[in-house]
């Protein structure tokens, strides 16, 4: 335990469940604009920006499901892998792992020296 890194602890003590709307808003966007006109059929600069306005609508407290959805009616010919769901960790899991970091495993450092 005096050597495992707070991503480890982590990944073992839950999973990234926790959908971030922002985030995913502006990584799908960003994939929208390096690969929209040709592969998403987008037919102008005008169509991607309405496009664009388009997805920064998309409501708050909305579910990873709803925005899939609505990305994909959104932009043309889009599939779901190039939509981008961004999840983090639950903040409770956070708090455990920078507490185990911060205060617990110096001390079994200390005690193992």
């Amino acid at each position: 335990m005096s050597r495992i890194n707070k991503d480890y602890l982590l990944n073992k003590i839950s999973n990234r469940s926790v959908f971030y709307l922002e985030e995913s808003r502006k990584e799908t966007i960003k994939t929208v604009k390096k690969y929209g006109i040709p592969l998403f059929e987008i037919k102008s600069g005008k169509h991607m920006s309405k496009i664009i306005k388009e997805i920064k609508d998309i409501e708050y407290g909305c579910s990873e499901e709803y925005f899939l959805r609505k990305v994909e009616s959104i932009v043309p010919n889009i599939d779901f892998e190039s939509i981008e769901i961004i999840k983090e960790y639950p903040s409770g899991s956070v708090v455990i792992a920078d507490i185990f970091e911060k205060y617990i495993q110096p001390k079994i450092k200390e005690e193992y020296k």
